[in-house]
């Protein structure tokens, strides 16, 4: 199969999985722990439902772009992974999931750091200047983002307490 048609497809099947997910798994699996009079009265970014509508509706954002970016793509190659780059998704992959072991050992703020810097060097960014910038600034911003909008507090870490 082509690589356009692949996206294609893949596209679509992102779509109908969105479908399902708004219609079907969100109605059904977030339960609200509210009566249904006093949940008209918070912001609809404290209600249960409001962080998987907004990451699924970034999941349709993205897989439209996917859609219309193979649509309009000239190139009808096949999709060639080497070593080196399975090597990559492999340590990626487990790095996420050390990550998320280690997350209640150490915390949001402290471990997020050095996931962002490895993340970043390993997706082929070398300007140390950017690399440690992005993995300084962006957890505090994710943590101040969390907190201020959807009053979430990020894990804190049993090591610190």
């Amino acid at each position: 199969m082509k690589f356009k048609t692949a996206e294609i497809i893949t596209g679509i099947i992102f779509l109908l999985y969105s479908i399902l997910y708004i219609f079907w798994i969100t109605p059904t699996y977030v339960t609200n722990a509210l009566n249904d009079s006093s949940i008209q009265t918070i912001a609809w970014t404290l209600r249960p439902e409001a962080l998987p509508n907004l990451n699924i509706g970034a999941f349709i954002f993205f897989t439209c772009i996917m859609i219309i970016q193979a649509t309009r793509s000239k190139v009808d190659e096949l999709l060639e992974l080497s070593f080196n780059s399975i090597f990559k998704l492999l340590f990626i992959i487990t790095c996420s999931f050390i990550y998320v072991a280690l997350l209640p050992i150490f915390g949001f703020l402290t471990i997020s750091p050095l996931f962002m810097l490895i993340l970043v060097y390993s997706l082929g960014l070398r300007d140390w200047r950017y690399i440690v910038g992005i993995s300084l600034v962006m957890p505090f911003l994710m943590d101040f983002f969390f907190y201020q909008g959807f009053q979430i507090i990020l894990p804190e870490g049993q090591l610190w307490k």
